[in-house]
């Protein structure tokens, strides 16, 4: 449904159906906690993160057919850490990927009750890997690789929105594949010993390729009375696209590595009912199922992802004509999984909790 500038990302299309042009500005505090259980060391909880991912949308009618739109985002993101000596430190002690989008829109109103939108998205991002290395000393227990790199690229996203009724609408979006490319990476290599430093090198660069997936979403929103609105979503997430993952050192360096994904593409459910509790108030609570796309052979401690079900609360207030104020609140609660990694052999049972505070403003002009 075309509520506010936000559309511009979710749905292009909807955008020329806004009542007025709009500014919309929030972020939210995400609080992820997760813990491993293995068979031999019990329990290990993943160190606390709060991550705060931002959102920026804007809308103007350049005419009564033709719209224009903005959006800035972080569309995807990851961040996992575990203490330095912690049992699978082999595998990872730390991954961050931090991406941010921003998508120049325009939108076409066909009909008075069909409208289509397209717009360039331009991705960019950094991306930090640590993990120690399986060579000792007598006074060195382990080494340590650390990795950073930052990369962009370019994709598409558009969409078809429609009035059915007057008390139904309808729409249709597709954000395509990004190919992020992280190239001139930087890799350190410390706690080396003396014999394996020809192998290990204290700097090297790196390259590699990160392809974010493309998202199809079908919507349908409907009201039920003059006060209520229920809206039902599914999402088509290409996770597909991402079948390895690979640091390039050069054809002659022995630690170029190629690490398998092989993720699958999946499907996201969403409903949600939204009450007019006031002239001033609107309430909104709802529900999603969300599938992981890490296979059985690829679930490890960088990513002990797991299929997750959701809860969200919110509320808009207006303050005036032009203002209005959003509060939501969000809780996910991952599946408990087991996970044996295909290509390291290192097994554990994760399991994931996530709680996240938003707020945004909204100005209308």
């Amino acid at each position: 449904r075309a509520m506010d500038a936000s559309v511009t990302f979710f749905n292009p299309g909807g955008l020329t159906f806004l009542e007025s042009n709009s500014f919309t500005l929030g972020t939210t505090i995400l609080t992820p906690k997760t813990s491993m259980l293995s068979e031999f060391n019990g329990s290990v909880d993943m160190e606390s993160q709060t991550f705060t991912p931002i959102q920026f949308y804007g809308a103007y009618a350049i005419n009564d057919k033709l719209s224009a739109g903005i959006a800035l985002n972080n569309p995807f993101g990851l961040g996992t850490k575990w203490e330095d000596d912690w049992e699978g430190r082999f595998v990872s002690q730390e991954i961050l990927l931090e991406l941010f989008a921003v998508q120049p829109t325009i939108s076409y109103k066909v009909t008075d009750k069909i409208g289509v939108g397209a717009g360039l998205v331009y991705s960019w991002g950094h991306a930090e890997v640590r993990k120690a290395i399986p060579v000792q000393s007598a006074t060195i227990p382990f080494g340590q690789a650390d990795l950073t790199g930052s990369g962009s690229g370019l994709g598409f996203s558009a969409g078809l929105y429609a009035q059915l009724t007057d008390d139904i609408t309808a729409g249709f979006s597709y954000r395509s594949e990004v190919g992020l490319d992280l190239e001139d990476g930087e890799g350190k290599f410390t706690d080396i010993p003396l014999s394996l430093q020809t192998t290990f090198p204290a700097e090297a660069d790196w390259n590699s390729a990160i392809d974010l997936p493309a998202v199809m979403s079908f919507s349908i929103a409907y009201d039920v009375s003059e006060n209520v609105m229920a809206m039902v979503e599914a999402n088509i997430t290409q996770w597909s696209s991402y079948d390895s993952l690979i640091f390039d050192f050069g054809a002659d360096s022995p630690y170029t590595s190629r690490q398998g994904r092989k993720y699958e593409d999946v499907v996201a459910v969403r409903a949600g009912v939204q009450y007019a509790q006031s002239e001033k108030l609107d309430l909104r609570v709802g529900f999603a199922y969300d599938q992981s796309p890490a296979p059985d052979g690829y679930v490890g401690p960088e990513l002990p992802d797991a299929n997750k079900f959701l809860i969200t609360l919110g509320g808009t207030y207006d303050i005036n004509e032009k203002f209005n104020v959003d509060l939501s609140y969000i809780y996910e609660n991952a599946e408990e999984r087991t996970g044996t990694q295909d290509e390291s052999g290192f097994t554990g049972t994760y399991k994931t909790i996530l709680n996240g505070f938003g707020v945004g403003v909204n100005y209308n002009f």
